[in-house]
């Protein structure tokens, strides 16, 4: 698979030795749109900050998306740097909510995912992971495990106890810092259940119902 730069893109392939020195097919082209494609598949449109916000006023940036989105089967905008950059905003003098409603249209209105990437490295980077999942190369999703923290008896027992009818988070504490263990709580009376604070009588009887029903009948 092969990666082509458009002819236009003048300040991009000095940052592209990485990808052919990954042993990735590179051209410097004309694309009918955007700036990079890649596979034959993905075709990227790259701005930066600045940019983003110059073609938002000069009104490049809602006929790019169009091309774009005719162009390819698959397609995408690549935004480097961040878009709160003060100097970016004072040069450009465009409202962040232009920019923002522009990004919300290229998501909504022409189904161009937005990809946010800090620098150019990063782009070159992102153009090399594409090629191989595009290609096949790549080995797939990395599966991370956790390892699962095993709960102590504590937590074991107020998952048990906040489980029961009318007790919360709050009541279930109360309650093991009463009775001290689920036992106590269980034989407890309903006097001494309804003496907790936040349960009161009707939900102190409804437990000892609970507690004392036979599921035999």
């Amino acid at each position: 698979m092969t990666v082509v730069i458009d002819y236009r893109e003048k300040s991009l392939p000095k940052y592209l030795q990485k990808i052919e020195d990954m042993g990735i097919p590179m051209k410097i082209g004309k694309l009918p749109a955007g700036d990079i494609l890649i596979a034959d598949r993905l075709l990227i449109e790259r701005k930066d900050s600045y940019d983003l916000y110059r073609s938002v006023v000069d009104g490049r940036f809602f006929d790019q998306l169009k091309r774009l989105k005719d162009a390819a089967e698959c397609s995408a905008l690549c935004i480097e740097g961040s878009i709160a950059t003060p100097i970016v905003k004072h040069w450009t003098k465009v409202p962040k909510e232009a920019v923002l409603g522009a990004m919300a249209s290229a998501l909504t209105k022409f189904q161009v995912p937005i990809i946010s990437l800090p620098s150019r490295y990063w782009t070159v980077d992102f153009i090399i992971a594409a090629d191989r999942v595009l290609s096949k190369k790549s080995i797939g999703i990395p599966k991370v495990c956790f390892k699962k923290k095993s709960a102590s008896v504590r937590e074991q027992a107020l998952t048990i106890v906040q489980s029961f009818p009318g007790v919360g988070q709050k009541v279930s504490v109360r309650l093991l810092e009463k009775f001290h263990s689920i036992e106590n709580i269980v034989n407890a009376s309903v006097e001494e259940l309804a003496e907790v604070e936040g349960l009161g009588r009707k939900r102190a009887e409804r437990l000892k119902e609970v507690f004392t029903h036979d599921f035999g009948n």
